[in-house]
């Protein structure tokens, strides 16, 4: 059976480590014929493709990307959800890709920023092959919003809150009737059950079937090193995200919880990514600033530290949470998304209510007072064992993908 994986990019961003991760685990762990075939790629991997190259190639997909960016930022409402929303209005014709046309399954994840229109969405139906979407956020079932504190998706979208205009008629609800009319033959799968349960009540996805699948993690390549730094008497605390600065990200929380602790200054930050502007903080506690780090680069830090926040507003199921507890590092984080299906309270972590600045102090203060913090750090592990790892994720995978091919 031939299987080729579609996204955006091959390790840029959560959703697309997400889809190399399973391309990976399925060339290990089945007898499939997979590729991941991508608008740009950076791994050296032969099962790896990038769509098309040369320059031309590449000045076409910097246009599509600028001219669906472009038309967007006509009806935004601020560039701060300039990247939060997609129109999908337009991209390669991948459906003409040798590897395409040779497929059983073709397998989309995270296909944005002009990779895959919508309209080529419609015509990979056309191919009458079996076309299964890994859903990594809302966008599919939304009017164009990636994450969504609305409901709107529940009915025909509209009043999209990052437009400058909302209504009842507005882009988000024009994307919806887009979507509607091309939708038909698709099956949805998502990382998370939260994620499922969300698609599933959708008025889009409403009529198909959607599976919850988790993301893979090689369990042999993420785990705790040999040793573990120590910075004098301090506690080594994580904190990643690409900019400290996006608010679902909840940086601010973190730093005002740090703030609150019986002694802060006990506390050593490590923050993974982008962390200019850290001063705005006022953070009581010395930090390391660790800049953007390659993911198969993270085990050393996962094992430097004694714990990770994540106090994330929204999230499906994070790559970085997996990553951690993979490495005995437990997890702290906003009970919300797909979170609490990783980490369960008390027993490899702490979780607590969204946007509470105070219960997320609480927790770290706990934490901080346990006696034997290395018991968290074991079971995080099991879990990832049990639920995560690359042969047990590709066999959920084959089986899906068997029982679409044969039933």
């Amino acid at each position: 059976m031939k299987v080729v994986i579609l996204s955006t990019y091959d390790l840029k961003g959560g959703a697309a480590i997400a889809a190399y991760r399973l391309a990976r685990a399925l060339k290990k762990h089945t007898e499939l014929d997979v590729h991941l075939l991508v608008k740009e790629k950076t791994a050296a991997d032969d099962f790896v493709i990038q769509s098309r190259s040369g320059f031309i190639s590449k000045l076409q997909n910097k246009l599509d990307e600028v001219w669906e960016r472009f038309l967007f930022m006509r009806q935004e409402k601020a560039p701060s959800v300039r990247f939060q929303f997609s129109i999908a209005n337009t991209g390669q014709r991948i459906s003409e890709h040798p590897l395409v046309k040779s497929a059983d399954i073709i397998h989309l994840h995270w296909i944005n920023q002009g990779f895959i229109s919508l309209s080529e969405i419609g015509r990979l139906q056309n191919m009458k092959k079996v076309v299964v979407w890994t859903l990594h956020d809302m966008w599919a079932f939304t009017g164009g919003e990636h994450y969504s504190n609305m409901e709107h998706y529940l009915k025909e979208a509209g009043f999209s809150e990052m437009l400058k205009n909302p209504g009842p008629n507005d882009l988000s609800h024009e994307l919806w009737q887009r979507k509607k009319h091309i939708y038909q033959n698709l099956d949805f799968i998502t990382c998370s059950e939260w994620l499922r349960d969300m698609a599933s009540r959708s008025s889009l996805l409403k009529p198909f079937n959607v599976t919850a699948i988790p993301n893979a993690i090689d369990v042999n390549y993420f785990k705790r090193g040999p040793n573990k730094e120590r910075s004098n008497d301090k506690i080594n605390v994580l904190f990643g995200a690409f900019n400290i600065h996006d608010p679902r990200k909840g940086f601010k929380f973190l730093a005002d919880a740090i703030n609150r602790l019986d002694s802060p200054e006990k506390i050593q930050l490590l923050i993974a990514g982008k962390s200019d502007g850290l001063e705005e903080f006022n953070l009581n506690c010395s930090h390391v600033q660790q800049g953007n780090i390659p993911a198969m680069e993270m085990p050393q830090l996962y094992s430097k530290a004694d714990v990770m926040v994540v106090p994330s507003l929204q999230d499906n199921l994070p790559n970085t949470i997996m990553e951690a507890m993979a490495c005995e590092c437990p997890v702290i984080a906003f009970k919300t998304g797909g979170i609490p299906e990783m980490v369960d309270h008390e027993v490899n972590g702490f979780l607590v209510d969204v946007g509470s600045s105070e219960a997320l102090a609480a927790a770290i203060q706990r934490f901080l007072n346990l006696n034997d913090k290395s018991t968290f750090g074991l079971k995080a592990r099991e879990k990832v064992l049990e639920a995560y790892s690359e042969e047990k994720v590709a066999k959920l995978h084959l089986d899906h993908y068997q029982k679409l091919v044969y039933e």
